[in-house]
């Protein structure tokens, strides 16, 4: 059984929302799904996903969400720009998945 979840957080969320989005996905991964996969912007762009760190004079929101994302075992799948606005690169920020066995044999291209 799997279950895919989608999602936006606001730039303007609020620490109560911000808080109730991390409840809500521990929730979801403690449903007894072999796959989850929650594809969601979190507009986190202070989040290094490939060395797992928040970069300086990030919120302390990214820094919540990257430790409980780690802490139930969500993994990033997208590592690649997927666009460009104007000379910004945009990253498809979360895309993340949750196997309780093995990896999935096929990756996903979101471009």
């Amino acid at each position: 059984m799997s279950i895919i979840g989608v999602c936006y957080r606001s730039t303007s969320s609020t620490d109560r929302n911000n808080a109730i989005r991390l409840e809500l996905l521990e929730e979801a991964t403690r449903q007894p799904h072999r796959h989850i996969m929650i594809l969601e912007d979190f507009n986190y762009p202070s989040i290094d996903y490939v060395k797992l760190t928040v970069n300086p004079g990030g919120e302390q929101a990214a820094r919540d969400f990257l430790y409980k994302t780690t802490d139930i075992f969500l993994y990033q799948n997208a590592y690649e720009d997927i666009s460009r606005q104007g000379l910004n690169p945009s990253k498809l920020d979360y895309s993340r998945r949750r196997l309780s066995a093995r990896p999935l044999d096929q990756s996903v291209n979101c471009a």
